[in-house]
């Protein structure tokens, strides 16, 4: 990583590129899991492509941890370690996953390989599968329409007969539109704000603030509170409930709703927003 920073020719350019597209991947993902969660488009039998992209989003996550891990910073070695102690808190089978994450009891050369496996074979081809799953109940079910029902089909019959649904040329030359102004903003932002090589890592060193990449703030200031198996159990649960969210929101939540006459949603949404801030602003208070 330092010799393509540093010495190869246009490396720091292509690393930073990908840097900064894996950042917009991640801000896009929780920028339309917030549509998606606040227009409710969720509902109407599009469960699949909510599961779907639910899980497009742990697997993006983890393709931002193993990336950031093979720079094999400081950071990086520590965020390694923390992740490990993490894995290990959890009940009956810590030990073995921790042991198959590190590919030993601690870090080893084995245990960059085992990410970087991660990070350019078994998660890009999760991710890949997901994305034509997420794709294939978006165009089974159309585009959700927030508004009345009535309207909306009415919306969907007119721009169907006028050839707006079709895959190609509509959805994919204005997915390609979208894509090209992407990467002029990235290109910028890759030029003015180009990737640097931290401190190597050292085991012996111990940084005096160990930080994740912002996207994992409220997790990190949230083990801190709860640490050990109660945390990883908590957080557990958090990522159970939000891939199967439709679903307790069909037979649950909508049936408590009504008590608190369609409040009860953005309730939770708005109370959700408020914590996940707080934790966040916690981890950046912290580090100064």
């Amino acid at each position: 990583m330092a010799f393509i920073t540093e010495h190869e020719r246009y490396g720091q350019f292509l690393r930073s590129v990908h840097q900064w597209g894996a950042t917009f991947m991640i801000v896009f993902l929780l920028l339309h899991m917030l549509r998606v969660f606040v227009t409710g488009a969720y509902r109407a039998y599009r469960w699949g492509a909510w599961i779907a992209g639910a899980c497009l989003l742990g697997l993006t996550l983890g393709m931002g941890f193993t990336g950031y891990s093979l720079v094999y910073e400081q950071i990086s070695y520590w965020a390694i370690t923390v992740t490990s102690n993490i894995i290990t808190s959890v009940p009956l089978v810590g030990g073995m996953l921790k042991h198959l994450f590190l590919a030993g009891d601690e870090i080893n050369t084995a245990t960059l390989s085992r990410l970087y496996a991660l990070h350019v074979q078994i998660l890009p081809a999760g991710i890949a599968c997901l994305g034509i799953i997420h794709l294939f109940f978006v165009r089974l079910l159309g585009m959700y329409m927030p508004g009345n029902q009535k309207d909306r089909d009415e919306e969907k019959n007119i721009t169907a007969r006028e050839g707006v649904y079709h895959f190609f040329p509509d959805h994919a030359l204005s997915e390609i539109a979208v894509f090209l102004y992407l990467v002029l903003a990235i290109c910028l932002l890759s030029l003015l704000f180009p990737a640097k090589m931290g401190s190597p890592a050292d085991p012996l060193i111990t940084p005096e603030h160990i930080k994740p990449e912002w996207y994992f703030y409220p997790f990190f200031r949230l083990l801190k509170l709860v640490p050990g198996t109660a945390g990883v159990i908590i957080m557990g649960l958090i990522a159970v409930a939000f891939v199967l969210w439709p679903i307790l929101d069909q037979y649950v939540f909508q049936k408590v709703d009504k008590v608190f006459k369609g409040r009860m949603e953005v309730s939770l949404l708005v109370g959700f927003l408020v914590i996940l801030v707080y934790l966040w602003w916690a981890v950046v208070e912290a580090i100064g």
